[in-house]
């Protein structure tokens, strides 16, 4: 950043979010995360801006349930953009985050809903870390349960 090259920046405070994400530390996160979007629209990277905002809905719904509908908003807005730039990888990624969000909510047919169209994708592009995630949370979120 000192070096004033700033392209993939948006990229490398997204990775550091998802890092701490998955480590737990989720204000580290939502602040890197926030780095990512402003580093993504001041340099009009918009897959970087779509990635960030599906993780931005995912913290803030972690963060704190009664924020669901500022995290559901931030995450249909991530998954819109990545729509529109094609990249199912990353919208699938967005029907899981989704799902998920909507299992904490207690909406249960909805999360099956997004957690299967998401399970579907990942298993027809072969991605298999990601299908692995989804069924785990299929098998043992609590309100998905019979």
């Amino acid at each position: 950043k000192d070096s004033g090259f700033v392209g993939q920046l948006s990229l490398s405070y997204y990775t550091l979010a998802m890092i701490q994400y998955d480590s737990g530390d989720l204000e580290s996160a939502r602040s890197s995360t926030e780095q990512s979007l402003s580093a993504a629209e001041q340099s009009r990277e918009m897959w970087t801006k779509g990635a960030a905002s599906l993780l931005l809905g995912r913290i803030l719904g972690k963060q704190d349930v009664s924020k669901a509908a500022a995290a559901e908003r931030d995450i249909l807005r991530g998954m819109a953009i990545l729509e529109g730039l094609r990249i199912r990888p990353l919208q699938a990624q967005g029907h899981l985050i989704l799902g998920e969000l909507w299992a904490d909510m207690g909406r249960k047919k909805k999360a099956l809903q997004g957690l299967n169209e998401a399970a579907a994708a990942f298993k027809e592009m072969d991605m298999t870390y990601w299908l692995r995630r989804t069924q785990q949370i299929l098998s043992s979120h609590p309100a998905l349960r019979p």
